[in-house]
């Protein structure tokens, strides 16, 4: 079995009665570099990497209209 982490969060926030939101996203919070798998069979052994992005955050407004 293959086993990674990232870890991807998100915090949103809208006061009552308010236009304005607010929200913080993190993608690939433990900052994973690649993520590996492999697999094998009686004739073929296979190892692939997949590389990730980087740690991202974003912030992020929005205006109700």
């Amino acid at each position: 079995m293959n086993r990674f982490q990232i870890g991807n969060a998100s915090l949103f926030y809208n006061k009552l009665d308010s236009a304005w939101n607010f929200e913080i996203e993190v993608n690939n919070m433990l900052d994973a570099n690649f993520r590996r798998e492999n697999s094998f069979s009686e004739f073929i052994v296979t190892d692939r990497r997949v590389y990730l992005q980087d740690r991202t955050i974003l912030f992020k407004i929005f205006y109700k209209l």
